[in-house]
């Protein structure tokens, strides 16, 4: 699962940083602390949002749609992944 979310970071990174290249990459997130990375989940909302309103990103926003609704939403935040890893070495 570890994997799965650091690729979804990869990914949610790199079309956030095309889309500066383009002048389209100003996208406001929501951040718990000083000093802390924004949640991705926060970020896939924003960057949704920013592609919902690009003309022919429209396939894209629906992917990540897709990809929000059918994911966990613990797996978008690091305690869960944190939680399950201790969980397992636990065990």
């Amino acid at each position: 699962m570890a994997k799965c979310r650091q690729a979804l970071e990869c990914i949610v990174y790199n079309l956030w940083r095309k889309l500066s290249n383009n002048n389209e990459g100003d996208v406001s997130v929501v951040m718990r602390l000083p000093k802390l990375i924004p949640d991705l989940s926060s970020i896939l909302e924003r960057v949704k949002k920013k592609t919902s309103r690009i003309v022919g990103l429209e396939e894209l926003t629906n992917n990540i749609k897709e990809i929000k609704k059918t994911l966990i939403g613990g797996f978008l935040t690091k305690g869960f992944i944190m939680k399950r890893i201790n969980q397992n070495l636990k065990e």
